[in-house]
């Protein structure tokens, strides 16, 4: 459980004492500084303490892992039953079951959670080092979770740079670094389709001159309202609701009516 992780380090840097609720736990939770890490310490407290096969531990961790609470308590009094056979007092064999109950839920088998912290320091060490293409391609992977972007642009804010709105002149269908920022995906914008923006992405390598040039219109037109400032949309391309639109447009029509002249119907202002 999370509850146990300022524990461990203070365990492992000497700044707290390593206590066992039994001495029989000292060579099982020895290496995790007393406190139930892997499964494959709660199968192996059930053997020792608890006076269970290896397949009745296996079952334990089953029936722990998948809370099953029915048999919860079952295995609680075959525990019980098991150690006080062993010498050990009723309390302990209960505190000690408390604790296998509360951590089951939250452990891995100990090559599972190996493999999950080499990936964490891999994506810890590029998110430390290469910050903006690491966001860039997180975000790109969760492309079509509006929640999720939207904490990810958050987090860019935190780390110091900026998600820059789309734009059909330099945004690719995809997330792409831009200089220090992240420039927004075509295809992240709402109801264009993915499919369309990546044609789109790898058919054009000149800049669009006219509306008449784009392909797809429609979707250009949403590209352009999505570009001004976010005139219709916000930042995901979800158009706003009706009673907001209004006041919006009002306010940015200027600028949209300035993109379209000037970048899509080639005429300057």
């Amino acid at each position: 459980p999370m509850d146990n992780i300022p524990t461990y380090i203070k365990r492992k840097h000497g700044e707290e004492e390593i206590t066992y609720l039994h001495p029989d736990l000292a060579p099982i939770l020895g290496e995790t500084y007393g406190i139930m890490v892997y499964q494959e310490q709660v199968m192996k407290i059930a053997q020792v303490l608890g006076g269970y096969t290896m397949g009745g531990a296996d079952k334990l961790r089953k029936v722990m892992g998948k809370k099953m609470r029915d048999e919860i308590p079952k295995q609680r009094a075959m525990f019980t039953e098991g150690a006080l056979k062993k010498g050990i007092p009723e309390a302990t064999a209960t505190a000690i079951f408390d604790q296998m109950e509360k951590f089951a839920s939250y452990g891995f088998n100990k090559s599972h959670a190996a493999a999950y912290s080499l990936v964490s320091y891999q994506t810890a060490y590029l998110k430390a080092h290469f910050p903006v293409a690491f966001m860039c391609a997180v975000m790109t992977l969760d492309m079509t979770n509006v929640d999720k972007l939207q904490n990810y642009k958050e987090e860019c804010k935190k780390l110091g740079f900026k998600v820059l709105p789309p734009d059909i002149n330099h945004s690719e269908a995809d997330f792409a670094v831009e200089g220090e920022n992240i420039r927004y995906a075509l295809g992240a914008i709402k109801g264009v389709g993915a499919a369309n923006m990546q044609s789109l992405a790898a058919g054009e390598a000149d800049l669009f001159v006219t509306l008449r040039s784009c392909p797809w219109d429609h979707n250009a037109g949403r590209i352009i309202l999505a570009e001004a400032g976010g005139s219709l949309c916000d930042l995901e391309g979800e158009f706003l609701p009706l009673d907001r639109r209004t006041p919006v447009l009002a306010a940015n029509a200027p600028e949209t009516l300035r993109l379209v002249r000037e970048r899509y119907l080639g005429a300057a202002e």
